[in-house]
């Protein structure tokens, strides 16, 4: 799309603990004096010094290799000479145990105007989300990593303003819970589509055109029209996954006719055809599915790509039950599709099983450069429950707002097409259900958002704006430079023109796009000149985040353009602005934007499973009567075997196989020296032996130095153990809960008069209950109702739990789930962390504990049964 060339620059570098020079290049790239990467904290900005004779008449991209990153989302705010270029949005896999990195090039479009002959700086800052002061705790949570830095100018002007990566933004059209599409579905279009920020410039909307509904979507045909009317490209969904195959293993009859005559009377209206939805969810045979994919491959209109099923990853159905959670099938029917897909809500992109991103890392292995195919997820989102406060636990003034703003961002970083489901739905839509769907201009309103935070509609409309208003860039000047000096300002103005014709439709559109959006959480103020394609008048629509349509749109009239336009707002807090223009005259194309553009298609190929890896990540840990061993997940296995050697013997099978990643064996005697290594295996074949490990079991001894205690109910039982050194502590308890106005759990305590902190890891716990936990805590007494502080690991996550007042309720606060823990007293307040690696560290929560007195500091098990659960703790400390 960007054609370019190398670019001579003379480049020096600035980063946080120093200034060093790079030797002069024609490009600058992997120089040895290159910092390798940002981390909020240590290194939050890098600058870049670029001498040139004379700005590039085109134009220059700038780019770099993502190499690892966290979870958490970084961003990455490009500037040069002070003004914001762009946000690039990145992802990695950082702390996830799993063998995978995400890996990607980045690009950025730096236009003409932004150069200067002479020094230009360019610079990179890691920036924390919106509604959330950059502290060391926040910015801790934030690094990554990157190589191959370049800058390179480009050879003509370019058709797209990239912004990090190309991405495409849409929705569901739904005009509530049901599947109608009808006279009000079209009138829905025409109020809504402007308002969300991705018209007319090619994005993605999904039809639900489902074989079981279509007697209620009486206006399909003129549905799609419309959609076409404004630019868009439609992914289909027929629900596939209800045709059938015959005795030959074929798609039968009824199915291949039933999908021949949805293709025939809408296919030229559609771009990209869903092969199912969420057939562990809701029913559908692997077989069936299969037979349904190669039919489609084969007879599909030729224009349309085929988008894999959009995968629920699991659910307890289908045939057989849950088949789609298995990379080996989903990597089958994938080979017969143009398109990745799945499916994703709130957090559950990140989750390492069942999560978008993961499994589908898990199908393809570790990437290169990006994924092997363009990637769409079909439905992503959030519901009015999801927020900071349940899920990462990130510091933020708008926590729910903010959730669904980092869920988007993920996806713009890995995805290349993303839709939000849906307009209106229930708590997960971006707008309310019209009072009077007959008039929805009228009616139609923003989803209420929690507590005077921005709605999820704002959220879209930023994201859309900045990231999938595509179009040919127009060239702009900064009228107020000074104000908006390193600010988080954007402009994008596009002329769509240059977008070729869609596939099948033909769809074109002449409007330009100006779009203003603001990342920082305080107003801004800009006045912007844009040059316009031509003189003329041009009609404008202003649109902004109002409440209601009256409120959100603003028709401007007709603005003189000679040949540019100035363009002036305060934007508030995190709000995009767009306007909306078309000239009076129509405007003829260069030829080359006129030529449509063939889709990728993918090639077919019967490709073997790749080979399994041996497991990675064994570890073997015990104390008297068990060991307990755990590894990370290999990419296509099904299930795992252990083996064991005792004392230098031959290694043999403990228990059978099993999906399991982490086993007991109790069959073992302190004093002897235990080896253990494991295989994998999927459906067809046989993994190599994981390097072995091995440790010599200690009977254990009561823990030097500490007090062991029960507590409240059924909290006698059990007893802690130590290694002789004691490196590893064992702690056996049973408890009804750590909860309420009383406790019932195993304590191993010390008693220490003032501040201090205890650090621990967690290296397993018996899950004998979702409740059961393990963990550190801090109490007043070994009273059952007494004011205590609890860190510990559960089911659903790391939670932080206490009690103020003696026999008073408990609160509970949380953070994602991590081995390593910590607690720190400073005169009445206690503090919880919890840490993927025992060096950046994400606050749990905080509490207030009697002051100026000792309190005790321990080790906390509870089973939440009559049942014992053991934990396995190390890296213990408790220093002053």
């Amino acid at each position: 799309m960007i054609a370019k060339s190398a670019l001579p620059i003379v480049v020096a570098l600035l980063c946080a603990g120093g200034v060093s020079a790079a030797p002069q290049a024609p490009i600058w790239q992997d120089d040895a004096q290159t910092p390798d990467g940002l981390h909020g904290v240590s290194r939050p900005a890098a600058d870049f010094t670029v001498t040139l004779q004379r700005p590039p008449a085109n134009g220059a991209e700038f780019s770099f290799l993502l190499t690892d990153a966290t979870q958490t989302g970084p961003q990455a705010a490009v500037f040069l000479n002070g003004m914001l270029q762009g946000l690039i949005q990145l992802w990695g896999t950082a702390p996830a145990p799993l063998p995978y990195k995400w890996r990607k090039t980045y690009r950025l479009y730096l236009p003409p105007g932004a150069f200067k002959a002479g020094d230009n700086t360019l610079s990179v800052r890691l920036v924390p989300p919106m509604w959330s002061d950059p502290t060391p705790e926040v910015m801790g949570r934030f690094w990554f990593k990157w190589e191959n830095l370049r800058i390179d100018a480009l050879d003509a002007a370019p058709r797209e303003p990239v912004h990090g990566k190309l991405f495409w933004l849409g929705t569901t059209f739904k005009k509530n819970t049901g599947f109608e599409v009808d006279d009000r579905s079209l009138a829905l279009i025409d109020a809504a589509f402007p308002w969300i920020g991705a018209s007319y410039c090619g994005n993605t909307m999904r039809a639900d055109f489902w074989h079981d509904v279509s007697r209620v979507q009486i206006k399909r045909r003129e549905y799609l029209e419309k959609l076409r009317d404004y630019n868009a490209t439609v992914l289909a969904d027929y629900i596939s996954g209800h045709f059938h195959v015959d005795n030959t293993g074929e798609l039968d009859a009824a199915g291949k006719a039933a999908l021949d005559k949805f293709f025939a009377d809408y296919g030229d209206l559609i771009q990209f055809y869903e092969l199912g939805n969420e057939p562990s969810m809701f029913g559908g045979a692997y077989a069936d599915y299969l037979a349904t994919a190669r039919h489609v491959y084969a007879n599909r209109p030729a224009h349309l790509l085929l988008a894999a099923t959009g995968w629920a990853y699991g659910g307890g159905k289908g045939e057989p039950v849950n088949w789609e959670a298995d990379p080996a099938r989903r990597r089958t029917i994938e080979s017969w599709c143009d398109m990745i897909n799945g499916h994703s809500y709130g957090s559950s992109y990140n989750d390492a099983r069942g999560g978008s991103f993961f499994e589908t890392f898990k199908t393809y292995g570790q990437p290169g450069d990006g994924w092997p195919k363009p990637f769409i997820v079909s439905e992503t989102g959030a519901n009015d429950w999801h927020s900071e406060e349940n899920g990462p636990r990130y510091p933020s003034r708008a926590p729910h707002t903010s959730a669904f703003d980092r869920i988007l961002r993920a996806h713009v970083a890995v995805v290349d097409r993303a839709i939000q489901h849906a307009l209106i739905f229930d708590d997960f839509g971006l707008f309310e259900t019209p009072a009077n769907p007959d008039d929805m201009k009228g009616s139609l309103r923003v989803r209420t958002p929690h507590d005077g935070e921005p709605s999820r509609l704002s959220v879209f409309r930023r994201i859309a704006l900045a990231y999938a208003t595509h179009g040919a860039p127009l060239e702009t000047e900064i009228l107020n430079p000074a104000e908006l000096k390193n600010r988080l300002l954007l402009v994008r103005a596009v002329d769509t023109l240059a977008i070729a014709p869609q596939a099948g439709s033909l769809a074109k559109s002449d409007k330009i796009l100006v779009a203003l959006v603001n990342f920082e959480d305080q107003p801004q103020r800009i006045s912007v000149r844009v040059k316009m394609p031509v003189a003329g008048h041009y009609s404008a629509l202003r649109i902004d985040n109002g409440m209601d349509y009256a409120a959100a749109h603003k028709d401007m009239g007709l603005l003189a353009a000679n040949p540019s336009l100035v363009f002036t707002d305060t934007l508030a807090p995190g709000e995009a602005v767009e306007y909306i223009l078309s000239t009076q005259a129509p405007r003829a194309a260069p030829a080359a934007w006129n030529i449509v553009e063939p889709l990728p298609r993918h090639v077919h190929e019967d490709l073997p499973a790749p080979p399994l890896a041996a497991p990675s990540g064994l570890r073997a840990f015990g104390l008297g009567k068990r060991i307990v061993l755990d590894y990370v997940e290999t990419q296509g296995a099904v299930m795992y075997q252990l083996e064991r050697s005792q004392n230098g013997g031959a290694f043999t099978p403990i228990g059978n196989w099993s999906g399991a990643l982490s086993a007991i064996d109790s069959n073992v005697t302190p004093g002897s020296r235990y080896a253990y290594h494991v295989r994998a295996r999927d459906e067809a074949q046989t993994g190599p032996f994981s390097e072995p490990v091995s440790l010599a079991l200690e009977k254990g001894i009561p823990p030097a130095g500490w007090q062991d205690a029960g507590i409240g109910s059924n909290g006698d039982a059990g007893a802690s153990l130590s290694t002789a050194d004691g490196s590893l502590i064992e702690v056996t308890g049973a408890g009804h809960d750590i909860w309420a106005d009383k406790d019932g759990l195993r304590f191993l305590y010390k008693t220490v008069p003032g501040d201090a902190t205890l650090v621990a890891r967690v290296l397993h716990y018996d899950q004998t209950h979702s409740h059961a936990k393990a963990g550190l805590m801090i109490r007043a007494s070994l009273d059952e109702g007494a004011p205590m502080a609890l860190v510990a690991q559960m089911q659903q996550g790391s939670v932080f739990n206490w009690r103020q007042l003696p026999g008073g309720p408990c609160g509970q606060t949380g953070a994602p789930r991590n081995a390593w823990l910590k607690l720190e007293r400073r005169g009445n307040r206690v503090t919880g962390y919890a840490s993927p690696d025992g060096t950046l560290w994400i606050k749990a929560g905080t509490a207030e504990l009697p002051e100026g007195q000792p309190l005790l500091f321990g080790l906390a098990v509870c089973s939440h049964t009559a049942k014992t659960t053991t934990a396995l703790f190390d890296n213990i400390s408790l220093a002053p």
